[in-house]
């Protein structure tokens, strides 16, 4: 039986009325839990008055210059993009959106000529899930531009050298001019390719004693990180501690199970945090307004899985992304207070999760894929 195929077309109609169903539950259903408490509604004096400037959120130790925040520098863009002077939240958000959506829609149409039923399925859900969560008045579109930057990286035809030190910059940029915590990131995402070249590329499959193995590699990892920051920065130790400690306003916070800072339980937590970020049953019992996070949850960690399973058969590029996917996985775990923070950061990593599926085809992946890195 032949496959049915959905032509790019098609696809983007559909993308479109995705989006205008997602702005709709926005502003309806999820407007108490989303619009209402939304940052943006803190940013918009600034963007208004351009009062913000882009700037570094790392210290610099030969300055006395304040440090930048995410904020801050989301601010300053939307600024800068405001061309036609858009003075209230929801004007600024409806230019936004249309910014935002043309930028993914773009994405898509570069993907491929005609797609599966599943992948239409997937990326309708993306378009839905972004419009919900996040193209509005926030940080979440600045922070999706660091993944359309990975994202073409990864489609280049550059080397496999390339692709391993851009996904490691474009990870410390994010570090000096979005989030600090993406240091962590670009830290885990050299952890898992030495992981897999020491130990997964030696084996033909990957079995479930391999998976302990990794978990407990994982563990190991972050619990010998804890334990050099706690040294070299006591301050920044203490706030990992107390971020992953805190408890969020929100419904469908993601506390601690475990309410202590003992290294090895904080540790455990944090890989428990893993598997509830990947599975969150929890929700399912919050009511039908959360089953959309659920749906597209569940489909993004079975797609992972499978990933995981074939990583010695798939293309070194979708490896990478599988890679870089992952490291933000390990990253956020860290740090997300609550599901709906935890879904709207993810969302944004689309493009990644593209090629790391195959969804977005490749050229010269088979040669690509012979190349030696480094």
């Amino acid at each position: 039986m032949k496959k049915i195929k959905v032509a790019v077309e098609v696809v983007i109609i559909l993308c479109v009325i995705m989006a205008l169903f997602g702005k709709l539950i926005r502003h309806t259903v999820m407007y108490e839990s989303l619009v209402k408490p939304g940052i943006g509604w803190h940013m918009i004096n600034d963007i208004v008055g351009n009062t913000q400037k882009f700037g570094l959120t790392i210290k610099n130790s030969y300055s006395n210059e304040e440090v930048a925040g995410a904020a801050q520098n989301a601010c300053a863009f939307f600024s800068t993009i405001n061309v036609f002077h858009f003075d209230t939240y929801y004007s600024l958000e409806v230019y936004i959106t249309i910014l935002w959506n043309v930028l993914f829609l773009i994405i898509t149409v570069r993907l491929k000529k005609s797609f599966n039923i599943g992948e239409v399925l997937f990326l309708a859900m993306t378009i839905a899930v972004l419009n919900i969560f996040d193209f509005c008045v926030a940080k979440e579109p600045i922070q999706m531009l660091y993944f359309v930057g990975m994202y073409a990286i990864l489609c280049s035809k550059k080397s496999d050298k390339f692709k391993f030190l851009g996904i490691i910059l474009m990870y410390i940029l994010c570090y000096a001019t979005y989030r600090n915590y993406y240091i962590l990131m670009a830290g885990f995402f050299i952890y898992l390719w030495l992981i897999y070249n020491v130990l997964i590329s030696k084996i033909n499959k990957v079995t479930k004693k391999n998976m302990f193995i990794i978990i407990m590699s994982i563990f190991t990892c972050y619990f010998i990180f804890l334990n050099i920051i706690k040294i070299i920065d006591n301050s920044a130790y203490s706030e990992l501690i107390r971020v992953r400690l805190r408890e969020s306003t929100a419904a469908s916070d993601m506390r601690a199970i475990f309410k202590s800072d003992n290294l090895a339980v904080f540790t455990l937590d944090y890989i428990i945090m893993l598997v509830r970020m990947l599975f969150p049953i929890e929700l399912v019992r919050m009511g039908p307004k959360y089953f959309i996070y659920f749906i597209y949850q569940i489909v993004i960690t079975l797609l992972l899985i499978k990933n995981i399973k074939l990583i010695n058969n798939i293309s070194y590029t979708k490896r990478i992304a599988l890679f870089t996917f992952m490291a933000f996985l390990m990253g956020s775990a860290a740090f997300e207070p609550d599901f709906g923070s935890w879904i709207r950061h993810e969302a944004v990593t689309f493009p990644v999760i593209y090629v790391m599926t195959g969804i977005k085809e490749i050229k010269n992946e088979r040669e690509l894929n012979e190349e030696k890195i480094l």
